[in-house]
């Protein structure tokens, strides 16, 4: 009996919540055509997005240039299987360092726990690059 009276009353409450949610007929025949927007206008406001995705692009790329002749410069290779964990070893152990300074200074836990995991992961590579090397 309880069941009935719960399971009436649980559909009763839905079928409330539906009704709101369909909307009424004169609600539907309101259009306001300042909601609409032109195709010239679509068409322009693209122009204007590939122009701005183009000038990411080339600015991504001198910043890729720029990393690469800086590693270069410095006798790093990651394109070496086995030199690249290493070299990945070194900056997450770093990376680590400086994270956990500036979480003292700051005194934030997240930054300290975000040290810990690069920590980590620098260590995962110290492994690689010892099993790669003498293995």
């Amino acid at each position: 009996m309880k069941i009935k009276f719960l399971l009436f009353f649980g559909l009763f409450f839905l079928g409330l919540q539906t009704s709101y949610a369909i909307p009424k007929e004169k609600d539907m025949l309101q259009v306001d055509k300042s909601q609409f927007v032109s195709f010239e206008d679509i068409a322009k406001a693209d122009v204007v997005l590939d122009k701005k995705a183009i000038k990411r692009q080339q600015k991504a790329t001198k910043r890729y240039n720029k990393v690469k002749n800086l590693l270069a410069k410095a006798n790093i290779d990651l394109d070496d299987e086995v030199e690249k964990w290493m070299w990945f070893w070194i900056f997450g152990w770093g990376a680590a360092i400086a994270l956990s300074i500036v979480a003292a200074i700051i005194g934030s836990v997240i930054i300290s726990a975000i040290a810990s995991l690069v920590g980590l992961a620098g260590t995962v590579c110290l492994v690689l690059w010892l099993v790669k090397k003498f293995a």
